[in-house]
């Protein structure tokens, strides 16, 4: 993962974006399937205590066909930890009926 903080002009961290990068692998006595996760996270601290979260990828992609990709923004109380809004805009959910299809089918 390649981390870049940014800093205002007085020294003080303003933001960090992170780019994960990673590949998951599954298999089954027939075939394999590799796909990797990649993409652009954003954390801004803000001056009312919470904590945005900017997060791009794509999570999984099937011979060249995306099965799920999205954006997702969440603040967070920094304070309690807890969420004060998620937004998800995508397809994120490898889970989804025709994402778990088209993974049998490819492992079959």
């Amino acid at each position: 993962m390649y981390v870049t903080e940014f800093r205002n002009q007085d020294g003080s961290l303003n933001r960090v974006t992170e780019h994960p990068s990673f590949r998951s692998t599954l298999t089954s006595p027939t075939a394999t399937i590799t796909t990797a996760d990649v993409g652009l996270d954003r954390f801004v601290e803000n001056e009312d205590g919470t904590l945005s979260v900017f997060g791009t990828g794509v999570h999984l992609k099937l011979n060249g066909d995306l099965k799920a990709v999205g954006l997702w923004r969440l603040v967070v109380d920094l304070e309690s930890g807890e969420p004060i809004s998620q937004e998800y805009h995508g397809r994120f959910d490898v889970t989804a009926e025709e994402t778990a299809t088209a993974l049998c089918e490819a492992l079959s």
